[in-house]
């Protein structure tokens, strides 16, 4: 969970742990893709949904043309 929340501190952002506030109260589930399509922010409720714990989310690449 350190990657994850230093991953969120150099995003520039003025506060990284309001953003990650943000993404675990909403009632979607939230999945952010870098250029590569390696996914770089993932919330609980994309946990739930594809299964997998963030740790294993994290870093995973999209495959494929993808339409969302």
């Amino acid at each position: 969970m350190s990657d994850y929340r230093a991953y969120l501190a150099n995003l520039g952002l003025s506060s990284p742990l309001a953003l990650e506030g943000f993404l675990e109260a909403a009632p979607d589930a939230i999945v952010v893709v870098d250029r590569r399509g390696n996914l770089v922010i993932v919330n609980q409720l994309a946990e739930r949904l594809f299964g997998y714990c963030r740790q294993e989310l994290l870093g995973m690449q999209i495959e494929g043309p993808q339409v969302w």
